[in-house]
């Protein structure tokens, strides 16, 4: 019940002393005034402990409210924020557990940032999406490249090889252009520092697969040579390659921290730096904020699976042969014989050989990829021949 004109003090006032004051029940004061009997009792309570002031309204705040962390301690996460501005309260948090001191929650530590002005207010939670991830070190390499641009305005590639597992980056180096060469070195690199995986997966771009084209690209066969069998994501579809992707987003915060760089030699200068960095020194969130290295160093390593390799290092496709018995594959012109003109025909490469079969799946050449040429013939001279 509320009177006009009249104080909420005065109103409390009147409901606690109105059992003595009209001979009421409690009950019927609580209904009367719309008030629970904890809060009648209450409000009694403190009328007579304190008299008037006792009915005068108060904050809810706790007075020392429950999660808040100590003065220094978020003096000493605002200092860790503004010495490295891309730091977030996880990596904030991982380099306080670090040096031995009681971190809070990160969600505490997002609440410092954000309150400080440092950080904008954090969006509601959206539900994780679903990842996958090899078991063990060397199952599976993801690569990719990444343009960047010298201070002359000349652009660069640089590709990058990590591991699944570990995250582990096995090779990130620039290249004058974005080709076939590039990748296979890349790989190279990454085999001197880790060994041999058991399968790589990279996008369908034409340095990495022949997929487009039905063929085999260099990469692949080099990579297939060794047993390494190659996976490819789906098209328009970055996310299946998200690792490597995320390393990238990372390695050009380094560059731009400390860049620019004139020449192609002083960016792969950089990139060592950064390469040990990541491996040795960053601790990683996906990992439970340890490192790349320690994560590699604790877990049994994999391998080239030769049975596996077999059933996957290999790609078919069906050609029609030309009048004159030739057909185009990959980067040849291969010669069958005129009895096979205009004849369909299956190509099954393996990367180290290529087999042309009939429509009832007999052999009709073996050929030997040879990257020097263009023209594979039957093992005759061309031109015509004499009976």
């Amino acid at each position: 019940m509320r009177l006009e004109g009249v104080s909420r003090v005065e109103q409390r006032l009147d409901m606690v002393l109105a059992p003595e004051r009209y001979e009421m029940k409690v009950s019927e004061v609580c209904q009367m005034w719309g008030v629970s009997r904890q809060t009648f009792y209450e409000w009694r309570r403190r009328y007579e402990d304190e008299g008037l002031s006792g009915l005068e309204n108060r904050s809810s705040r706790p007075r020392a409210p429950a999660g808040q962390i100590p003065r220094d301690m978020e003096r000493r996460i605002v200092e860790m924020r503004r010495d490295h501005r891309r730091w977030g309260a996880r990596r904030i948090r991982a380099e306080l557990r670090r040096k031995g001191l009681a971190a809070p929650a990160r969600s505490t530590i997002e609440r410092v940032l954000v309150r400080n002005g440092l950080l904008p207010p954090v969006k509601p939670p959206t539900p994780p999406p679903q990842r996958f991830v090899r078991e063990r070190p060397n199952e599976l390499w993801q690569l990719d490249a990444k343009e960047w641009a010298l201070v002359d305005g000349s652009l660069v590639q640089i590709f990058s090889c990590i591991d699944d597992c570990s995250r582990y980056c096995g090779a990130t180096r620039a290249f004058a252009e974005l080709s076939s060469a590039a990748a296979i070195a890349t790989f190279d690199d990454a085999v001197a520092e880790l060994g041999l995986p058991e399968a790589t997966l990279a996008d369908r771009g034409n340095v990495f697969t022949g997929r487009t084209t039905r063929s085999v690209a260099a990469f692949e066969r080099h990579v297939w040579s060794y047993g390494v069998y190659s996976i490819n994501g789906r098209p328009y579809h970055p996310q299946t390659q998200g690792k490597v992707e995320r390393f990238h987003r990372t390695l050009i915060e380094w560059l731009e921290d400390n860049g620019p760089y004139c020449t192609l030699e002083d960016l792969n200068l950089s990139l060592i730096a950064f390469r040990h960095h990541y491996n040795h020194d960053r601790p990683n969130q996906a990992l439970d904020d340890a490192t790349p290295a320690e994560v590699r160093a604790r877990l049994p390593h994999a391998g080239p699976d030769p049975a596996l390799a077999a059933k996957r290092c290999r790609r078919e496709s069906l050609r029609t042969t030309k009048a004159n018995g030739t057909i185009e594959y990959a980067s040849w012109t291969i010669n069958l014989g005129v009895q096979w003109a205009r004849t369909k025909v299956r190509i099954v490469d393996f990367g180290h050989t290529i087999e042309i079969r009939d429509s009832a799946g007999d052999l009709i050449r073996e050929v030997k990829p040879d990257l020097t040429r263009t023209y594979l013939g039957n093992g005759r001279p061309k031109g015509r021949h004499k009976l």
